[in-house]
Parts: C-alpha cells; structure tokens; sequence
C-alpha cells in the first residue's frame, strides 16, 4: 500500500511540475503574440500574419453547416480598436512531434470563458506557424 501511495504521490507531482519543452513554449509565443494579443486584444492583422501561415483557413460551424475562413478574409474584419475587456486565456495542451504541433487553449473576456480554440501548426524555416483554427464558442 505504501508504494502505491508513493507512486501516486510521484505521478502527481511530476505532472503538477512538469516544464515544458523549448519547442512548446516556441509555439506558445507564437500563439500568444499573434492570436491572443495581435487579434483578440489589439486587432492588430499585421501581428496575426507575423503568427498565421497566408495559407490558415478557420473551420466555422453554424448549425450542423462547416464553412472555411482564409486568413486575410478573416483579418479583414478586424476594425484596429483594442479590445477594452481584459482578455485572459489558458493553454490546456500544446504537443509537438517534430515540425508539427496542436495546440487547445480557452480564452476568457472579463472572465467569462467565450472560445475554446484548437490550433494546429506547421514549423518551416520561418519558425512555427498556424495553419488552421477549429474553435466552440461558449
């Protein structure tokens, strides 16, 4: 029984401090400047395609129907105001295997959980970029 405590003890606690690779926190930064602060806090399009790939397409589903958004079609809605909520968010997972990694992260406006994201990226010579966005908005 003792062991069983101790082994539950390590797994926990491994986990709780686990850090992450150099390559997780690389598409983090991506992330971070180009979509949580470039889009959802500055509107910012010039620092979203510093992050997103020219060939990122959005799924969308609206009642049960899938449709794609391109990258400028979707930064073309961007009005260039900032966002005067607080807007917070939360990696749940980043996994990378190689030159390819996804990635689901929750963002909150004043608190309130709104989208939950899941980003997959590609790396290139160019550093790792996001090439496609699926997202429940909450």
């Amino acid at each position: 029984m003792r062991s069983l405590i101790t082994l539950a003890f390590f797994v926990l606690t491994t986990s709780v401090f686990a850090q992450d690779t150099p390559e997780q926190e690389a598409v983090k930064k991506v992330i971070v400047s180009a979509y949580v602060e470039g889009l959802h806090q500055n509107a910012d399009a010039e620092a979203g395609r510093a992050g997103f790939h020219p060939e990122f397409i959005m799924h969308l589903n609206r009642e049960g129907q899938v449709s794609q958004v391109p990258r400028d079609q979707w930064f073309s809605r961007l009005d260039g105001e900032k966002n005067e909520n607080e807007i917070t968010h939360e990696f749940v997972y980043v996994d990378v295997t190689e030159n390819v990694a996804s990635a689901k992260i929750r963002m909150y406006s004043n608190g309130e959980h709104t989208f939950t994201d899941y980003m997959g990226l590609y790396r290139s010579d160019d550093g790792w970029r996001i090439v496609n966005k699926v997202f429940q908005a909450h």
